[in-house]
């Protein structure tokens, strides 16, 4: 087995464990065994595709998998967000912005900088009011949410980290650890990105309007139900995550001790498991 394959399969494999732990509670073996079914869709050939890279198809079945399982098991599985995630994904997010993406000079950067700034200076008026928040706030922040983990994937495709699984070398300095961890990471990003698309108000193929909206009110009512705004941050908290996690991340971007990638996909993880949100009630 190549290097690319054998960081391939690591990776896949840490999506693919991620995903069943996700779902522990709510274990469906129907609803394991379609996904693990249809994700086999990823192996096969594309058309016209006449130099097959087992790494890149590999990736390919772990997306649909994990896109499987976000959509089979949505009620237990749509993340819940609060103060917390939000403060501490945006901080990452800006990390991820400028250790992967940003490059001087280029005004499309400067351009996105600024308007990402603007619900970056939202999470801040978040992390330090009480005020409940309405609907519209709250599906908001939900958006900015799935948009940060959208941005944080894409960003990786820029540093090139999931690129070389499509071609016939593995990344550069990747391990094995590595592989499965940016797998783990990598499947929350698919599940949330797969959730942002069902949030796009546009209407699916043969669909009609009235189902549209229905399905997006369904949609929006159940994200915004995921929103724990009974979670507040007061006013230490919000200083000790900047002070500690925005500390972290400046310092290795001055230092570069840890991997850029790593850093990025423990900034994912590490929220979901040392701040989990509180029980909700969905109805």
């Amino acid at each position: 087995m190549s290097g690319a394959e054998s960081h391939a399969l690591f990776f896949s494999l840490g999506a693919a464990a991620h995903a069943v732990w996700l779902v522990r509670h709510d274990l469906r073996a129907g609803g394991l065994g379609l996904s693990a079914l249809v994700s086999l869709v990823g192996f096969f050939p594309g058309k016209g595709e006449t130099d097959y890279s087992l790494p890149g198809h590999m990736v390919y079945a772990a997306v649909i998998f994990c896109a499987m399982i976000a959509v089979t098991f949505r009620e237990a599985l749509l993340p819940r967000v609060n103060e917390k995630i939000l403060l501490s994904y945006t901080l990452t997010f800006w990390y991820a912005f400028f250790t992967m993406a940003y490059e001087p000079g280029w005004w499309l950067w400067d351009a996105l900088a600024a308007f990402f700034a603007v619900p970056t200076l939202g999470v801040a008026w978040l992390a330090l009011s009480s005020r409940p928040l309405r609907f519209g706030l709250k599906l908001g922040f939900y958006a900015w949410y799935l948009v940060l983990v959208f941005f944080m994937v894409l960003f990786q495709f820029f540093y090139g980290y999931l690129l070389p699984f499509f071609s016939s070398a593995a990344p550069d300095g990747g391990s094995r650890a590595g592989a499965f961890l940016g797998g783990m990471a990598f499947c929350y990003m698919v599940i949330n990105v797969t959730y942002l698309y069902q949030m796009l108000p546009f209407r699916r193929k043969r669909e009609s309007a009235a189902a549209a909206r229905r399905r997006w009110k369904e949609w929006t009512d159940l994200m915004t139900g995921r929103y724990d705004d009974a979670c507040q941050l007061c006013g230490w908290q919000s200083f000790a995550i900047v002070a500690i996690l925005g500390g972290a991340l400046a310092a290795n971007y001055s230092l570069a001790r840890v991997d850029h990638v790593t850093l990025v996909n423990l900034g994912l993880l590490a929220p979901l498991l040392l701040m989990p949100a509180a029980p909700l009630d969905i109805k």
